[in-house]
């Protein structure tokens, strides 16, 4: 990763407070596609205001773990500075709920609810309920895939670019089934920063669950996205066959804008954070330009952390299209 760019933890933890309930942060271009911030970007900048907050304000009730985050994406923020208002809804000493604000140049952008307990102290019944997913996901062997030696599956990181569209994408590298999801609604890919000295911590957790295969492009025509293309890239690209400045130019053919996220945290990560997280997003239907999406995020040991729900718009990228029809319908 080019050392000149910013990181996911580096470019949250730059909030800093105004006063008891209002911060400051900078959405940086590292971390938007095109000029948008990155909703999961969005949401771990949430998380951790949330968490400063508990830190600080409301640091008597000792409750610095966010285990439930509802997130309404009204409008587009971009890159640059913003500002967010913290309102404490209900605090108390069993759970405590705040409403955050992401405002930008005098307009609401973002509005969030967050509830927050200590996950170190607190207390109820826990037992396995008998879930697995199904179809069961590829077993894979990470002390290979950091090698990149396995053979059931294929790594890659977008490549950064200046004019690229997608460089919040740019910062992990993700490993996906070599012969393809078990279904084309489905999405399975592991997930390691691309920077040695980086690692997903709790807060990062808003980001990792919007980092995922977009599977309506597995039904696209002409796509250079589907989850074939992705296996197909990767290898070219790792066989030198194809240049990473012209796939890091490559312009998306559809866009998937969030509406909203929940996100429930089960498990916080530990403080150092961690170096692989498996996703498995999964999309039921596409209906008049929306997307339902369930993302299950669990850990090297395949222990649940979090799941979140999302809403997202389907939209086709006009510039590609336009592009599409002067070369005759292909891209």
């Amino acid at each position: 990763m080019d050392d000149s760019r910013i990181s996911l933890q580096a470019a949250i933890a730059a909030v800093t407070p105004i006063s008891s309930h209002a911060y400051h942060a900078l959405l940086p271009l590292d971390h938007c596609h095109g000029t948008v911030a990155h909703g999961g970007f969005l949401a771990s900048l949430i998380l951790h205001t949330v968490q400063k907050h508990f830190n600080s304000t409301l640091e008597k009730y000792s409750q610095p773990h966010a285990f439930s985050l509802h997130i309404i994406f009204l409008r587009p923020a971009t890159a640059g500075s913003a500002s967010l208002k913290v309102q404490d809804v209900k605090p108390g000493p069993g759970v405590s709920v705040t409403n955050v604000i992401l405002d930008q140049k005098g307009k609401e952008r973002v509005v969030a609810y967050a509830s927050n307990v200590n996950m170190h102290s607190e207390r109820g019944i826990t037992y396995d309920i008998g879930y697995r997913m199904d179809p069961k996901p590829l077993s894979a062997d990470l002390n290979k895939l950091a090698g990149g030696m396995d053979g059931g599956w294929v790594g890659w990181a977008f490549p950064w670019h200046p004019e690229s569209l997608l460089k919040a994408a740019t910062h992990i590298r993700a490993f996906f089934p070599i012969n393809g999801p078990p279904r084309p609604n489905i999405t399975d890919v592991w997930l390691t920063p691309c920077s040695a000295s980086d690692t997903f911590t709790t807060e990062t957790l808003g980001s990792v669950a919007d980092t995922w295969h977009r599977m309506p492009e597995n039904n696209l025509p002409n796509t250079v996205w589907s989850n074939a293309s992705l296996v197909s890239t990767a290898n070219q690209s790792a066989q030198g066959l194809i240049k990473d400045t012209e796939i890091g130019r490559r312009p998306p053919s559809h866009f998937y804008p969030t509406l909203s996220m929940s996100l429930e945290i089960k498990r916080s990560l530990p403080p150092e954070g961690v170096k692989w997280l498996f996703v498995r997003a999964q999309a039921k239907e596409v209906r008049n330009g929306r997307m339902d999406v369930e993302v299950m995020i669990f850990d090297q040991d395949m222990e649940l952390v979090a799941l979140s729900h999302q809403i997202c718009l389907v939209i086709e990228n006009t510039e590609v299209l336009q592009e599409k029809k002067a070369r005759g319908g292909k891209l």
